[in-house]
Formats: structure tokens, C-alpha cells, sequence
């Protein structure tokens, strides 16, 4: 393993970027992307910057394991 902890952010979800893009590498209409994160994800969704390797630095942070 990469980490020394293994899990993932309690609550995280995976939005890959390219999911934000149209065939032409475009930015989605404002109407698709508030569907893709508000409606999809229901109220207003956070965005932790940090990767995982990061999040496990403080030891006070939640681990979640498994689904």
C-alpha cells in the first residue's frame, strides 16, 4: 500500500473531473453542473482539496473502512 492508513474519508464521494467536461473538453452548461453536484449530491456539497495521503496526517481525523 501507498498509505500507511487504509480507508477513506468519511461521507466522500468521487466526482472524477472529467465528468465536468463536454466532448469537446469543455466546461458543462452552470444547469448540468449544479445537477452533477447539488442535485446529485443533495444541499451544498463540500470540496476537501487534500488527497487521502493528506487527510491522514492529523490523527484527530475520521477514518471510514469499507463501503
Amino acid at each position: 500500500p501507498i498509505d500507511e492508513v487504509a480507508g477513506h474519508i468519511p461521507g466522500a464521494i468521487s466526482l472524477p473531473w472529467p465528468g465536468n467536461l463536454d466532448d469537446r473538453g469543455r466546461f458543462l452548461p452552470v444547469d448540468a453542473l449544479r445537477r452533477r453536484f447539488v442535485d446529485r449530491l443533495g444541499g451544498a456539497p463540500r470540496l476537501y482539496p487534500g488527497s487521502w495521503s493528506e487527510w491522514i496526517t492529523d490523527a484527530s481525523r475520521p477514518v471510514a473502512r469499507g463501503e
